[in-house]
């Protein structure tokens, strides 16, 4: 036996506020940036900017803080395949840092994909 709930829409009892999911666990920021860590793509969560910080350094400031940076679960990667990688080098409740590397090693401006999971302040 199978059961299906077809709805256009979920709305909280007051019809305004989203509705409330218990037990749930989803991303609280997502992000994607360009070489040169110019700005917020399109299609951020969570994000209010983007700072350069250095060659390859970039700081993700979030809209919404995070409760405390043990519930902060940063992880990103860099947008092309040539070996390059990318690492968390801080986490604070308002920010994630990140830095991406060339294929040798060295700190490179390479485009990040990175999303950010935790609980919110």
């Amino acid at each position: 036996m199978t059961s299906v709930l077809n709805v256009d829409s979920i709305a909280a009892k007051d019809g305004t506020s989203p509705v409330g999911l218990t037990k749930q666990a989803a991303l609280k920021c997502f992000f994607k940036t360009a070489g040169e860590y110019t700005g917020v793509v399109a299609g951020a969560l969570n994000v209010s900017s983007i700072t350069d910080v250095g060659t390859g350094d970039v700081d993700i400031l979030f809209i919404n803080a995070f409760a405390t940076t043990n519930d902060v679960v940063p992880l990103g990667t860099v947008a092309s395949n040539a070996a390059r990688m990318c690492s968390v080098t801080g986490i604070t409740t308002g920010q994630a840092s990140f830095v991406s590397h060339n294929n040798n090693g060295a700190d490179a401006d390479n485009g990040i994909h990175g999303m950010v999971t935790g609980d919110l302040a």
